[in-house]
């Protein structure tokens, strides 16, 4: 039985990162100026410390709320797995750092960028539901997305591309 789900896994991985490399390839052809700032638009305080603390009690504590088996489930992988990429990833990609924005305060953790990223890809969720869950907006979601799938693909390729 874990045999198969481990083989489950492996497959379901890799048709991720494949996955990862088409839209990464597509988004890097689409890809416009950064537009800045737009007129009119109101700079919503998601309360995004709020997000990483929930998302730390719920996954990240020695007595977290959620289970080794539920982490597995929602996450699609086993949590070993999930600290090698927050250990791996802001090595490679200093945009998965955690660092204070133009106003001083903490920027997303690498747990809730992966996090989103993840989400998006194993589930297809909508930004919506990554806003309400990691208080994330859509075009920092959309950023993170692709940001994650460029460095996935540079960082494991040889090992399992």
């Amino acid at each position: 039985m874990m045999e198969e789900d481990d083989a489950r896994m492996r497959i379901n991985t890799q048709l991720a990162a494949t996955a990862a490399t088409f839209w990464t390839q597509e988004q890097i052809q689409q890809e416009g100026l950064w537009g800045g700032s737009v007129v009119g638009c109101s700079n919503k305080c998601r309360g995004r410390a709020l997000g990483h603390k929930k998302l730390t009690m719920d996954y990240f504590v020695p007595n977290p709320v959620y289970t080794l088996e539920d982490f597995r489930r929602r996450f699609r992988m086993k949590r070993h797995v999930f600290f090698r990429l927050v250990n791996d990833i802001p090595y490679v990609n200093p945009y998965f750092r955690q660092t204070t924005d133009a106003t001083g305060h903490l920027g997303f953790s690498p747990h809730q960028k992966l996090t989103s990223a993840l989400r998006m890809l194993a589930y297809a969720s909508l930004v919506d539901q990554i806003d309400e869950s990691i208080r994330m907006s859509e075009s920092t979601s959309n950023e993170n997305h692709g940001e994650f799938c460029r460095t996935i693909v540079h960082t494991y390729k040889d090992e399992y591309l």
